[in-house]
């Protein structure tokens, strides 16, 4: 296995607490796949594959019945993506953000490592709880928010966590990427934009949101 697997293996927290020579073995059943922006990395039928991604951001979206296309997760390197159980059959596809660049398994291969390092499993369930957790929120602000609040927690989730209060949204987002993310049209979102924009609570530099992370907070406690 080449250094760079092996350091971007120990990068993920899934495998974090590995020895190199397990990282070594783990390794070796890893395949590299490269995706260009916009391309399907699984869709529903691809049932076989787990992926982890190195480089780029990946997001999982169902399409509406009238067509619409629904982004229900965004994530980066680091996380996992595939489905680990055959139980449910979804209409959920995966997707490019970026650039990517990701290690591919046999999804029987994965249950094997998850058998042979039992800590693992409880890593994976730790990630994914919080994922759960997070997508969770997510259907309460959907049901109790109005859009502009909504739009702001969206924003700042978005952010990085820092101490100082103004952040820059370093990716690239459009109003239709956002629309997607929020469920609603893009006029809606160009709207609500346009509204915070005027009231000095966020600016927009090619693409990029810059916004006081202390002032949307109060903003939505409110």
């Amino acid at each position: 296995m080449n250094n760079d697997m092996m350091v971007c293996l120990k990068n993920i927290p899934l495998f974090e607490n590995l020895s190199s020579e397990e990282l070594s073995q783990i390794g070796t059943l890893f395949h590299v796949k490269e995706y260009k922006k916009g391309e399907s990395i699984l869709k529903p039928e691809d049932n076989d594959q787990i992926i982890l991604v190195k480089k780029g951001r990946v997001e999982f979206y169902q399409i509406s019945g009238d067509g619409k296309k629904f982004i229900t997760e965004l994530i980066g390197p680091g996380s996992l993506v595939g489905r680990l159980s055959n139980k449910y059959q979804t209409e959920r596809f995966i997707e490019a953000v970026d650039d990517c660049i990701v290690y591919s398994i046999e999804k029987e291969k994965f249950y094997n490592l998850l058998n042979k390092f039992p800590a693992l499993s409880l890593k994976l369930i730790d990630q994914l709880d919080s994922r759960l957790m997070l997508n969770q929120q997510k259907l309460v602000s959907l049901a109790t928010d109005d859009v502009n609040k909504r739009l702001i927690k969206l924003i700042i989730s978005l952010g990085k966590a820092k101490k100082s209060s103004n952040q820059m949204i370093t990716d690239k987002f459009t109003h239709e990427h956002l629309s997607q993310l929020l469920g609603i049209s893009r006029q809606t979102t160009t709207i609500e934009i346009n509204n915070l924009k005027k009231k000095g609570l966020i600016k927009v530099v090619k693409k990029r949101f810059i916004f006081n992370r202390s002032k949307l907070e109060r903003l939505i406690s409110k």
